[in-house]
């Protein structure tokens, strides 16, 4: 109860300063299905439904606060879970997205609820550009530690100040461990025109890892990207600090580039063990597009894994998107 407490009182905190000057409510609704012939190198041919989203997002201004909403799910194969061989893919309807955010110009803002984690968007997502080899949990064709969603999540977000920003978040997705932060995200961020760079460390509580688990795991990131007019680049570092499983490191690189309706992506991920544990792999991703107009287009897209860690796919496949 105290909990609901403190942030109702937050949010009447950056409510209260405003003005009745406000807008009109306005929802937007948008959604996106992507369908494509699938081989890869230890399965049969496949034809399917690689995923279906549709969500609404509800925005309303008063003054210098903005006050949105958040809801989407997915239809798709959960890759982050374990299948049995030969058995057909158990396919499911997902509410991932189901937030709140209250911000003002001048006091900044915080996030309530579960979605597509503020990590993955601000850092993970400059270089996780491909439509069927991503890091969704429809996809899970990646080598970081990071995740895309997450749940039961409070942050606060402050103002720009010369492209400056800095965010903090408590996310409690377990709820019986007795401890009420199991992980501790911080993050600086800096946007100057196209350049962007930010840095991002997350703390997991030992607690949330396991019973028997006695060491906290730290995950840092760096990431910057930079578009000069059609071309797009951008790298990431992600460095996990953990006694139980050895540390390691990932460097990814992603570009594309954009030519009237054609659009070219390259991709690497290439993960080091730095304790000799044996879990060094590398991953090689490539794409073509052609747009049919601005809801529909065509692709081609393949990943290989040099060590084979996962599956190499090449797709052939169709989007549409509104």
């Amino acid at each position: 109860m105290k909990q609901y407490s403190i942030t109702a009182l937050l949010a009447l905190g950056l409510i209260a300063p405003i003005s009745q000057a406000q807008d009109e409510p306005n929802l937007d609704v948008h959604g996106q299905v992507i369908g494509h012939a699938n081989q890869t190198d230890t399965q049969d041919f496949q034809a399917e439904i690689h995923s279906a989203r549709i969500g609404v997002i509800g925005n309303h201004k008063i003054s210098d606060t903005k006050i949105s909403f958040q809801l989407e799910g997915e239809y798709g194969e959960d890759m982050t879970v374990e299948s049995t061989p030969g058995e057909y893919p158990n396919y499911e309807f997902n509410l991932y997205d189901a937030n709140v955010l209250v911000f003002n110009d001048n006091y900044g803002g915080i996030f309530i609820g579960s979605g597509t984690s503020g990590t993955y968007k601000d850092v993970y997502a400059k270089v996780d550009i491909f439509d069927i080899n991503n890091m969704r949990e429809t996809s899970n064709a990646h080598l970081f530690d990071q995740g895309h969603h997450a749940n039961n999540e409070f942050a606060y977000i402050t103002p720009k100040w010369h492209g400056l920003q800095f965010k903090t978040a408590v996310l409690t997705p377990k709820v019986t461990n007795d401890q009420n932060v199991d992980i501790f995200v911080l993050r600086a961020l800096y946007n100057q025109g196209n350049f962007n760079l930010v840095f991002n460390r997350v703390a997991v509580d030992e607690s949330y890892r396991g019973s028997d688990i006695t060491e906290q795991l730290t995950r840092y990131a760096v990431a910057s990207n930079y578009q000069l007019n059609n071309l797009y680049i951008a790298g990431l570092v992600e460095h996990i600090d953990d006694e139980l499983n050895g540390d390691n490191r990932t460097i990814a690189l992603s570009a594309q580039y954009e030519l009237n309706d054609i659009t070219l992506k390259v991709g690497s991920q290439i993960r080091r063990d730095l304790d000799g544990i044996e879990k060094d792999e590398s991953l090689y991703l490539a794409s073509a597009s052609y747009n049919l107009d601005k809801h529909v287009a065509l692709f081609v897209e393949t990943a290989q894994y040099q060590k084979d860690s996962k599956h190499d796919t090449i797709s052939l496949g169709v989007k549409y998107k509104f």
